[in-house]
């Protein structure tokens, strides 16, 4: 088996195209799964293609609140579409290119879409509302994303 590093390099070409929420966990996560660095670069342009030109994607780490050692890096597709636009555009994502790449994850990433905080309103104390605020995202069952 032949092992691959993660090194600051690397990770300043995920920051080329991604955001990175948490970015100590996420560079940690990289360090980590050094497997994602090369995947991520190629998942950038699929992306782009389904999304359109300069999509924003925020890659975060996310631990199952049921098994504390479980994580999973998100790359989250920030959009304004409607929702019924958006995941048909990632269910496109999936089945053109997603579905066949994501073995190479090995388990350990989950794109998804995150809509934009004006189309998702606000929870009781004024905040955006997100799926970080009930600890799911909005789909456990798709593919490469861990059931949450």
């Amino acid at each position: 088996m032949v092992y691959q590093r993660t090194s600051a390099a690397d990770i300043g070409s995920v920051e080329q195209f991604y955001m990175l929420r948490g970015p100590e966990e996420v560079a940690e996560f990289l360090r980590a799964q050094p497997v994602l660095v090369p995947l991520l670069l190629e998942a950038y342009p699929q992306i782009a293609r389904h999304f359109g030109a300069g999509p924003e994607v925020v890659l975060e780490v996310v631990v199952d609140p049921e098994a504390v050692d479980d994580r999973q890096l998100f790359a989250l597709i920030l959009t304004g579409l409607p929702a019924e636009d958006a995941l048909a555009r990632l269910e496109r994502l999936d089945r053109e290119w997603w579905l066949g790449a994501m073995d190479k994850a090995q388990g350990s990433l989950c794109i998804d879409v995150e809509f934009a905080r004006a189309s998702i309103g606000r929870n009781t104390y004024g905040l955006p509302k997100s799926w970080r605020d009930t600890g799911r995202p909005p789909h456990p069952r798709k593919p490469g994303c861990a059931r949450r």
